[in-house]
C-alpha cells in the first residue's frame, strides 16, 4: 500500500532518469574531483560542474564515501546558499564502472525533501521543511536504494571492482513555489 508520499516515476520522470544515466556517462571527462581523504584504496568522487546549480546550493562536506558499505552511509552535507527557501534537492550518485556487469551504470539518489516535489512547478505542501537561505541539510539516499545497491555489488562480488569511481550529478532544486533548477538550468512555472 503507497502513501500520498510515496514516489512513483512517471513516463517522463523515467526517461528524465535515463537521460540522466547517458549525461553522466559521456561528462565523466568533463567532471572535476572532489577532494577525500587518503585511505588504501581510495574512492575517486566526481562532481559534474557544468550541470551544477551552484546559485542555490554549496556542498560543505561528504560522508561515508570511503565506507566499506557505500553507498548505503554515504551522505552529502549542502548548504542553501540562494536567497529562497529549498524543499527539495535530488543528485544521483553513478557508478560508471558497473556498465561492464549490468549493460548500464549503477545509480543511486541522494536527496533532501519530499520526493514528490521532483515535479518541475510542483508546489510545497504546508509541512514540507525548508532549508532556508544560509541553512544546511543532508541528502542521503532515498529510501533503501544505498543498501541495495551496496548488497547487489557485494552479492555479485563485484564492490571492490566497480565501486572506486562514482560520479555526482545534480538533477532538481525546488524552491517550492513553481521555481528551482533542473541539472543547472533554471526554471519558473507560469503563473
Amino acid at each position: 500500500m503507497h502513501s500520498a508520499t510515496d514516489f512513483c516515476f512517471t513516463q517522463k520522470q523515467f526517461w528524465l532518469s535515463l537521460l540522466t544515466i547517458f549525461l553522466v556517462g559521456g561528462t565523466i571527462a568533463n567532471s572535476q574531483s572532489i577532494d577525500t581523504p587518503a585511505t588504501e584504496k581510495t574512492r575517486e568522487i566526481k562532481l559534474v560542474e557544468k550541470y551544477f546549480p551552484s546559485a542555490a546550493i554549496k556542498i560543505l562536506n561528504i560522508y561515508g564515501e570511503q565506507s566499506t558499505t557505500f553507498p548505503s552511509d554515504y551522505k552529502i552535507e549542502i548548504k542553501n546558499v540562494s536567497d529562497k527557501p529549498i524543499y527539495f534537492v535530488d543528485l544521483v550518485c553513478t557508478l560508471p564502472l558497473a556498465r561492464k556487469y549490468y549493460g548500464a551504470p549503477l545509480s543511486v539518489k541522494l536527496i533532501y525533501g519530499n520526493p514528490n516535489l521532483v515535479t518541475t512547478g510542483r508546489l510545497a505542501d504546508p509541512d514540507d521543511v525548508p532549508i532556508k537561505p544560509g541553512e544546511t541539510a543532508f541528502l542521503t539516499p532515498y529510501k533503501k536504494m544505498g543498501q541495495w545497491l551496496y548488497e547487489a555489488m557485494r552479492d555479485k562480488g563485484i564492490f571492490e571492482e566497480v565501486s572506486y569511481q562514482a560520479i555526482l550529478m545534480p538533477q532538481f532544486v525546488n524552491f517550492g513555489d513553481g521555481s528551482g533548477y533542473q541539472f543547472h538550468k533554471y526554471y519558473q512555472s507560469p503563473k
